[in-house]
């Protein structure tokens, strides 16, 4: 009698964890617009899944008990339900080396939210930035094309320097550049940009609902060893929570916090859906690369990851973490690829320039 009141508290214990763990499973099918809240779940899926391995390996020690089997076998159960969602999350190419040359024929893709070049330390730092850390990073990996984030630009010089005239000088002539953000009598700009090797033709450029945490949706078609591909890049709704996981704007509170977090999520479907749209147009191969502001685990990466293929997925290894700050598995940033290209390789630029890492992917078509 002891020995079942003692196995009781382990097994609602787990029996919770799993209710939990199945509803983020159900993340895919659902809007995360009427059901944030559940969405929201997904930030903590890596968590989970160690609580849910801990509690699987818990039962085996105790297999000659009744209930040890049946907990054993249910947790075996409810993990197999979660491929789909344990897949997305975790790399599991753990000895895969990056290199830092591409091969001939590869098209080398980047992505990157740029943080406005570290412009913010322009003054608190007395002119000391990031900034030429960061042009001599993209020189080191040499891509082909480029898809920024928060990309900041002067177009006073006297003021601040170019950056599309140092990227132009450094090999990128070819550019599409959409700011939305334009202050300082429109001398400072930010937005969306391509930058590429490669002449850039047809290019547009879409601004879905926003809260004010978005740069919208860009593309443009570039020419690459005789094939023609059509590059997206995109900044979608972020919460607009600060590095240290706080409200911005002064707002504080848990009301503020979790409002933030529900508005965000709706907002950023919505963008989700234009883009697949956009994305399902394009009688084209396309490239995606951006910055979703959302986890693998949830429904605006598995909307746009339909008929996709996700680089991290084929050759990452690990949680593939991209923004440094809040918690040590968050992936937000991402490089999607169609079907018909083969992902040779992978890799995150772990480099404290950014609040964001850059990514990288070779591909062969």
């Amino acid at each position: 009698m002891k020995s079942r009141k003692r196995l009781l508290f382990p097994v609602l214990i787990n029996l919770i964890l799993i209710i939990f763990f199945l509803l983020i499973c159900l993340v895919p099918f659902i809007r995360s617009g009427s059901s944030w809240l559940i969405s929201t779940l997904g930030l903590g899926f890596p968590y989970l899944l160690g609580l849910m391995l801990a509690m699987l390996v818990y039962w085996i020690f105790r297999l000659k008990r009744k209930a040890g089997l049946w907990m054993t076998a249910l947790n075996l159960f409810v993990l197999i339900l979660g491929v789909t969602q344990i897949r997305a999350s975790i790399g599991f190419h753990f000895f895969s080396k990056s290199e830092t040359l591409e091969k001939k024929g590869d098209i080398r893709v980047m992505s990157w939210n740029v943080t406005g070049w570290d412009i913010r330390s322009w003054d608190i730092k007395n002119h000391e930035t990031y900034q030429p850390l960061m042009f001599d990073l993209i020189e080191q990996i040499n891509p082909d094309v480029m898809l920024f984030q928060e990309f900041f630009n002067c177009t006073k010089p006297s003021m601040v320097v170019s950056y599309v005239k140092l990227l132009s000088e450094r090999g990128y002539p070819y550019y599409f550049y959409s700011p939305q953000s334009i202050t300082v009598n429109g001398a400072f700009q930010s937005g969306l940009a391509i930058f590429s090797k490669h002449p850039i033709s047809d290019t547009a450029f879409f601004y879905p609902k926003s809260l004010g945490h978005a740069e919208g949706i860009q593309y443009g078609d570039i020419a690459i060893n005789g094939r023609k591909y059509r590059f997206f890049n995109t900044h979608l709704e972020s919460a607009g929570i600060g590095d240290d996981g706080a409200a911005s704007s002064g707002e504080v509170g848990a009301g503020t916090f979790f409002r933030k977090l529900r508005n965000s999520h709706y907002v950023r479907e919505q963008q989700a859906q234009v883009l697949k749209q956009k994305l399902n147009e394009s009688t084209l191969p396309v490239i995606l690369g951006g910055d979703f502001d959302d986890v693998p685990n949830s429904t605006v990466y598995f909307l746009l990851r339909k008929g996709l293929q996700d680089a991290f997925v084929k050759k990452g290894s690990g949680f593939g973490r991209t923004f440094r700050f809040i918690a040590p598995n968050l992936r937000i940033d991402y490089l999607f690829f169609s079907k018909n290209f083969e992902v040779n390789q992978f890799f995150e630029v772990r480099k404290d320039y950014s609040v964001h890492y850059p990514i990288v992917a070779d591909l062969s078509d």
